[in-house]
């Protein structure tokens, strides 16, 4: 039996302990995503669910990226090129257009989520 499997999401080859147990319709017992992607779509999949209107701000922004009608820019705080965009607002008809570009670390501490940073103010 193999001890190695490639993530259908991520493409990354991990070991099988990297993978949620399943038992039933596979040939190693495993799931064909990591347990790292599957929580990623989960937490993802419950945010939507949570909050609609948020939901759909976030589809119309990557829509406009998609559609070139602008780009990701550097982390607005350190210039990080893996960003995430922050919504200042959700409730305007062009939410989806009005981001800010954030690596995670400063994207969590402008909601103040970061385990050891307060909210603040980062412009």
């Amino acid at each position: 039996m193999a001890t190695m499997k490639v993530c259908t999401i991520c493409g990354v080859e991990k070991p099988l302990e990297a993978f949620h147990r399943r038992r039933h319709r596979t040939h190693d017992g495993r799931r064909a995503a990591c347990a790292d992607c599957t929580n990623a779509q989960n937490r993802e999949e419950k945010r939507q669910r949570s909050d609609p209107e948020k939901a759909r701000v976030r589809v119309r922004t990557l829509a406009a990226v998609e559609a070139g009608l602008f780009s990701r820019e550097p982390c607005a705080v350190c210039g990080s090129d893996e960003v995430e965009a922050h919504h200042l607002s959700y409730d305007q008809e062009d939410s989806h257009l009005d981001v800010q570009w954030l690596c995670v670390e400063h994207h969590r501490a402008a909601h103040g989520s970061s385990g050891f940073v307060k909210q603040m103010k980062l412009f």
